[in-house]
């Protein structure tokens, strides 16, 4: 009920919800991709297409280089994200702290915007 509300919204500005596939067994790589000049790197902090053209991205170069971009947001998420909660990640950027979230929430749901 609460995804198809929050997945009305999204879709009024021409956003939507996706779920990705994430195997775990790679290890840290890169590779091209043709999907809008992203390219694909897999951090010890998860796998994340980022653009290429961004060579100065303060954000994207942490990611890139497996650290998390806000470590004292993580420290405040381990408090109070527990198995089996909702969150919203609001204001999600590239996604560092919803892959971090999901994996505090268990069989909970991250929403991300």
């Amino acid at each position: 009920m609460i995804r198809n509300a929050i997945r009305k919204v999204l879709n009024k500005f021409n956003y939507d919800i996706v779920k990705l596939k994430y195997t775990g067994s790679e290890k840290y790589k890169t590779k091209d991709s043709n999907t809008k000049g992203l390219t694909f790197y897999d951090t010890p902090t998860g796998k994340y297409y980022l653009p290429a053209h961004l060579k100065n991205d303060h954000v994207m170069n942490k990611i890139k280089s497996g650290v998390y971009f806000e470590p004292e947001v993580i420290e405040i998420a381990k408090q109070y994200i527990k198995k089996d909660t909702v969150v919203l990640d609001v204001g999600a950027n590239y996604g560092q702290m919803t892959i971090f979230f999901s994996s505090l929430a268990g069989g909970g749901s991250v929403f991300s915007f």
